[in-house]
């Protein structure tokens, strides 16, 4: 069993918008590796085996690293703040949830936005899949927690794919597999074991679900709001942390047998004394003899899970730790020079690439409102981008002109699309017999309109009668 590794993500400072990665050996507190260019993270997530991400609470970035390079690869620009971020086990989609309640999904190896869909009403607190990445599981403020089917999402995005290119979104009529609306109030967090899906809410309970079908197996009631849940990987004990940072661990294996019936008022042992704020991260190690959970309050703490003894503080720089990450130590980190990635991986686009496909009906319709408005848009955004680099601040990144950059690179290619058009709508494919005779009509029409009729070649012989009939008309 290879050496694990706790990510801890913090901001630089009480009031810094910008944040830092460190990595701990969760055994003995030493510090591995420090990774920069965090931001105020939200979420952390592995892709594959030689990258993980984080997405943000202050900026429309994702942030990706690779583990033998202190800085960033790559900081995509998205067209939301996400509030949680996953990737599927095999390593080949990124998932992201945003505060508007829609769910996004990228391709890692081409970077391309595949398809979004609005999820929920709400904020999309928690994101994940099961370990055959069979079932996306979302949770939101909206109180609901839903299971979608990977495979129909995919789908969707490629039925999706023939729209027009004037639109800068892919938005599909996907729905649920199932929901689940058991919990009354915000959803904060969400945890799949192997068979079982556990999840938290402000509404103080723990609630267990099968996550193929939805159907409701257990509920927990706590004294306390609740923001964050982890389970060991034997599955024998739940630990939830609340907002009163307490550390609650509840015995799944003395609860009564779980079955259909909802189980109500069942009595959790409160572990420790936890943290001084609210809790922002929990985890397990793969033992299943350690937890791990961090605070606002500036610390992540290491705990003896049988007899909740506190055995080590990290990170104890007192700015708030936001996200915690438990992985097994990859092979590259502390490697910056010996060790290369062995999967590829490319920024992620901001938006979708639409290519239609051959041998298919596409209708274009031209708005000229919309074109308008792209024209306008895309001259404010090359100001401003002159704007920043002429006269620099301190507030001004390069992440933000790389991302009105390729604003205007995709607003540029919708306006050049546009101004290809001539009629309000193009259409493309095979031309039936109608639309030849059609053709055929308008081109007699045009010669009938450019041949001279008799009268006309009368006239032009008898000369201008009208200067004629004025003159007879004064004498």
């Amino acid at each position: 069993e290879g050496m694990e590794v706790v990510l801890v993500a913090s901001r630089d400072s009480e009031t810094s918008k910008e944040g830092t990665v460190h990595a701990y050996d969760i055994r003995t507190g030493s510090l591995l590796q420090t990774y920069k260019g965090a931001g105020d993270v939200t979420d952390m997530s592995l892709i594959g085996s030689d990258y993980f991400c984080a997405s943000s609470e202050t900026a429309t970035v994702i942030t990706i690293w690779t583990w033998n390079k202190v800085t960033p690869i790559f900081k995509s620009p998205v067209t939301e703040r996400l509030s949680s971020i996953t990737a599927s086990f095999d390593g080949c989609y990124v998932l992201g949830g945003g505060i508007s309640g829609s769910v996004y999904i990228w391709e890692v190896t081409s970077g391309d936005l595949l398809f979004h869909w609005e999820a929920h009403y709400k904020k999309v607190t928690s994101v994940a899949l099961t370990e055959d990445d069979s079932i996306i599981v979302t949770a939101g403020e909206d109180g609901l927690v839903k299971g979608w089917s990977l495979s129909d999402v995919l789908a969707s995005a490629t039925r999706t794919a023939l729209v027009s290119p004037d639109e800068t979104s892919i938005q599909g009529g996907i729905v649920p597999e199932w929901t689940g609306a058991a919990h009354t109030l915000a959803v904060k967090d969400l945890h799949l074991g192997n068979d079982r899906l556990y999840t938290v809410s402000l509404d103080r309970t723990l609630k267990i679900w099968d996550p193929m079908n939805g159907r409701l197996l257990g509920s927990v009631v706590f004294g306390t709001a609740l923001n964050q849940v982890s389970v060991d990987s034997s599955q024998r004990t739940c630990y939830v942390g609340g907002i009163d940072g307490k550390i609650y661990a509840v015995h799944l294996f003395a609860m009564p047998c779980i079955s259909e019936e909802i189980l109500s008022n069942f009595t959790a042992k409160d572990m420790t004394d936890g943290h001084q704020k609210p809790i922002t991260g929990m985890s397990t190690s793969n033992r299943g003899d350690l937890i791990l959970s961090s605070s606002l309050d500036g610390i992540c703490k290491v705990w003896d899970a049988q007899s909740g003894q506190l055995l080590n503080a990290l990170a104890d720089r007192k700015v708030p730790v936001t996200s915690i990450l438990v992985i097994r130590k990859p092979a590259g980190m502390g490697s910056l020079t010996q060790w290369n990635p062995r999967s590829t991986i490319k920024s992620l686009s901001k938006y979708p690439k639409l290519e239609p496909s051959q041998g298919q009906l596409v209708l274009t319709l031209i708005d000229p409102v919309s074109k308008s408005h792209r024209q306008d848009r895309m001259r404010a955004i090359q100001h401003a981008i002159h704007h920043v680099v002429e006269t620099p601040d301190d507030n001004a990144s390069i992440i933000d002109v790389n991302a009105m950059k390729e604003e205007i690179s995709h607003l540029k290619s919708v306006v050049a699309n546009l101004e290809e058009e001539e009629t309000p709508q193009q259409l493309t494919g095979p031309i039936d017999q109608d639309a030849q005779d059609q053709e055929k009509f308008q081109k007699f029409l045009e010669r009938k309109r450019a041949t001279p009729s008799s009268n006309q070649n009368k006239n032009k012989r008898n000369g201008p009668p009208k200067k004629q009939r004025k003159g007879r008309t004064q004498q």
